[in-house]
């Protein structure tokens, strides 16, 4: 049993602060001098809470109503009710949750009803009834997803697709690999699968790709950006080509492999202020790029790009699945601010594109508000572009759920 003060602290960084999963096991494995077998387990256990967080968060605030749903006290209640479903010793689990009470100052009321919380976990889970009787209140707990977003998505897709959608969002299915081709490591053991311009690795493991990917061997790719790479080579896309967004190696690595008899001039834009987004890759036609969208019209000539693709700065919805922060934090300012701020971003693009030229938008999210939605404000405010092609992905068994939307400058 991992002791409640080390899971609260991993859980306050990641529900309060909304710090992403990883940074937030790594910074508590820190403090608190972790082996690798008790990360390892810290992980775990973490994992499983934000995989059922809203059920473990209703029955907390149920019990405990006058504390914020994201209070200390409603934390540490969530911890101690997943122990007590795990049918951990009863005993060991409340001096386990008094002590994380003193040493976290937390209120000194809680020891008194820790008896309620036993005596509400021995029983099967269930909702009251006021909750069955409010269908979306009941399907956004059931199903593990927010009620905001619950409500969102029901604008747009019928309760069985929404079903399909959570089960997608909670459970990853693959991990998907580029190869390398000027790697110097010529096996990948990996499974193999060769498309119709490139070859793919697969796993269900990601641990599986570790020590390929620590070579440079091969590159993370998602089933989004496979099916959509052969789309743009079928619109004879020209060589000059310029990509931006977080973690786009692969997509560099792809241009520069398949448009070798070009020699293409393929530009990288990466985050000057995200030193994860500065990994070096070793490719023949491509400069890298360090620069905010801010600085770009210093750096770049309008007009000088055949290809420009935008990869959203999206809330990464539909990575869930392999980042489990993500749903339990989610709000809907965030979707606004994540909608402005690549509607902006996608019109600084566009400037850098030649006229007859692409412009190719993706990110994660299927909400209108951050795939259609922006695409529509782009099109009202720029009527020198039209859509090629639009595709929204979450009925196949993918590891990425998403979006993406080709257009075209006119002449």
């Amino acid at each position: 049993m991992i002791k409640g003060d080390i899971i609260l602290r991993s859980l306050k960084l990641i529900i309060q602060n909304k710090t992403p999963f990883l940074n937030a096991v790594n910074s508590t494995s820190l403090l608190f001098s972790l082996n690798d077998k008790n990360k390892g387990e810290l992980k775990k256990e973490l994992i499983s809470i934000l995989k059922n967080y809203q059920k473990l968060s209703y029955e907390a605030t149920y019990l405990f109503p006058t504390f914020s749903y994201i209070s200390d006290e409603i934390l540490l209640v969530i911890i101690t009710i997943k122990y007590l479903r795990d049918k951990l010793d009863i005993k060991k689990v409340q001096s386990n949750f008094n002590s994380t009470i003193s040493s976290c100052r937390l209120s000194p009321e809680l020891k008194d009803k820790f008896d309620e919380i036993v005596s509400r976990t021995k029983l099967p889970f269930e909702l009251e009834n006021n909750v069955k009787n409010d269908p979306v209140l009941y399907n956004s707990i059931m199903l593990e997803l927010p009620k905001f977003l619950f409500e969102k998505l029901l604008l747009e897709y019928s309760y069985k697709d929404i079903l399909e959608l959570s089960k997608k969002l909670q459970n990853n299915k693959q991990f998907y690999f580029l190869k390398n081709l000027y790697s110097k490591h010529d096996k990948v053991d990996l499974y193999s699968e060769k498309t119709d311009n490139f070859e793919i690795y697969k796993t269900n493991n990601f641990a599986d790709a570790k020590n390929d990917l620590s070579k440079n061997n091969i590159y993370p790719i998602t089933k989004l950006e496979i099916n959509l790479l052969p789309k743009i080579n079928n619109l004879n896309a020209l060589p000059s080509i310029l990509i931006s967004g977080k973690n786009t190696t692969s997509l560099a690595n792809y241009f520069d492999m398949n448009f070798d008899k070009l020699n293409p001039k393929i530009t990288r834009v990466v985050d000057s202020n995200n030193d994860n987004d500065k990994e070096q890759i070793e490719l023949k036609h491509a400069s890298i790029l360090p620069s905010t969208f801010d600085l770009l019209k210093t750096y770049l000539v309008n007009s000088s790009y055949d290809l420009v693709i935008y990869k959203g700065d999206d809330i990464s919805i539909g990575k869930s699945s392999i980042c489990p922060n993500i749903l339990p934090t989610l709000s809907e300012i965030d979707f606004k601010q994540s909608s402005n701020i690549q509607l902006e971003k996608l019109i600084t693009i566009s400037n850098f594109i030649n006229k007859s030229g692409l412009l190719v938008f993706y990110n994660y999210s299927i909400t209108k508000e951050e795939n259609i939605n922006i695409i529509n404000s782009f099109l009202s405010k720029n009527n020198n572009f039209e859509v090629v092609e639009s595709y929204k992905e979450f009925n196949d068994e993918t590891d990425f759920i998403g979006y993406y939307c080709i257009l075209k400058r006119k002449a």
